[in-house]
């Protein structure tokens, strides 16, 4: 390990070094200090010493990270050889990068997530918070064997995977190992859902261990993109549970209407969300399966639950009419899959519905400012296909999101020559 450069935390705890005794000094009443100090700067100084000790604990607290992400947000990813095993230190994935560590304790490696992926790759799919890099949504981790020695891996919800040699302390590629990676992710998947899909016979999910859901929603959500029918069935039981969690609204802020005026009509951005229905059914499109039918969102407004359709809703879309109310079009063909947001073409709120006709397409319910359809739309391909409709701009964040929504900054891409499909206007 080479030893590291100076950074500029070094410096800043230089500087609180000579704050602190500066404090000191200034709060020990020494006279020849005191006499050189008016009243209010004698006043400051008492304030300096325990300020200066707090940020002294800070930084040194700061200081036990690994240098290379001591000042970055978020926590990495710590892997280490610990009771004569590798193992995930706090079964903790994400943060600012990977670190391994071997049996003495000593970090070997220190991998940034910014180096992890192609750079083109990091702009379009990690999005920077104040919270640190976010970017395992629905990732799978796990140990494999390798040529007789141990990796760890994670692959992400767009499929890239990183892969460490554990020994050498070293990302290495993927490629040579893909059938081997494959297997040990099937496996993975069948393993998660089978012991899963008894924990989460409850009603609803609210009362499990949310690790546990967290686990099965990836397995979940990896099987679609993996497109493995065979645990089509294990899907399917999981559909009718109806935890509802997540969401939007905002609608009132734009309307002409009045409160009362929308409570009548209906909100049509206030919801919640049964995620692992959202997340169930958008694996089952993707491995050419179509879902039980359940409603994936629930409207505020809706007086009594939805249920499973009695008859599939895309034989009722001729029924829709311009000027209908919200609690018109639920009543006609149920909650949306998605409602949703853009700055310009959807800034009323957009109902999606992934229609499972014999030919899939995607209908899109727009809304006016009084909260009321102006505008019905067709899209094809259905938009469960993801960020592969779209063609990439350089410097641009994907379209859809991990579960299927789309990032409401960048939906009007849908209306431009990125879209790789087709959009009729029905009404």
């Amino acid at each position: 390990m080479t030893a590291r450069p100076p950074c500029p935390r070094d410096v800043v705890l230089a500087l609180i070094f000579l704050g602190e005794t500066w404090g000191r000094i200034c709060f020990s009443g020494k006279r020849r200090m005191t006499s050189l100090l008016s009243p209010q700067k004698i006043n400051l100084s008492r304030i300096l010493l325990p300020a200066c000790l707090l940020l002294g604990v800070l930084f040194s607290v700061s200081a036990l990270l690994p240098s290379a992400f001591a000042s970055r947000r978020g926590p990495p990813t710590v892997v280490e050889h610990k009771d004569g095993k590798w193992q995930l230190r706090s079964e903790h994935v994400g943060g600012v990068g990977i670190v391994v560590v071997d049996a003495e304790n000593k970090t070997q490696l220190q991998l940034a997530i910014s180096d992890a992926f192609p750079k083109e790759e990091y702009v379009r799919y990690v999005r920077d918070t104040s919270a640190g890099p976010m970017w395992t949504d629905y990732a799978v981790s796990y140990f494999v064997t390798l040529d007789g020695k141990p990796h760890f891996c994670i692959r992400t919800w767009w499929d890239r995977r990183i892969l460490i040699d554990l020994e050498s302390a070293k990302q290495v590629p993927d490629r040579a190992f893909e059938q081997i990676l494959v297997s040990a992710e099937t496996q993975h998947i069948l393993n998660t859902l089978e012991a899963g899909l008894p924990l989460m016979t409850y009603k609803s999910t609210a009362e499990l261990d949310r690790d546990r859901v967290r686990a099965v929603h990836t397995a979940a959500h990896l099987a679609g993109r993996m497109k493995l029918r065979e645990v089509a069935s294990l899907l399917k039981q999981l559909e009718p549970l109806d935890s509802v969690s997540g969401g939007g609204g905002g609608f009132k802020r734009r309307s002409t209407l009045n409160r009362e005026d929308i409570w009548e009509a209906g909100d049509p951005s206030e919801h919640g969300v049964f995620t692992t229905r959202r997340v169930v059914q958008l694996s089952l499109r993707r491995m050419g399966e179509t879902p039980v039918g359940y409603p994936a969102t629930r409207m505020d407004f809706e007086d009594e639950s939805a249920t499973k359709e009695a008859a599939p809703r895309h034989r009722r879309v001729r029924d829709i009419e311009l000027g209908m109310t919200p609690k018109n079009v639920w009543r006609l063909l149920g909650p949306p899959d998605y409602a949703e947001m853009s700055k310009d073409h959807w800034k009323n709120y957009a109902w999606r519905y992934e229609m499972d006709a014999t030919e899939p397409y995607t209908l899109l319910i727009l809304w006016a400012d009084d909260a009321k359809v102006r505008r019905v739309e067709q899209f094809t391909p259905p938009l469960w296909h993801g960020n592969e409709l779209i063609h990439p701009r350089p410097g641009e964040y994907a379209l859809f999101d991990a579960d299927g929504s789309t990032v409401w900054v960048y939906a009007d891409a849908l209306y431009s020559r990125s879209f790789n499909g087709s959009i009729t206007q029905l009404k």
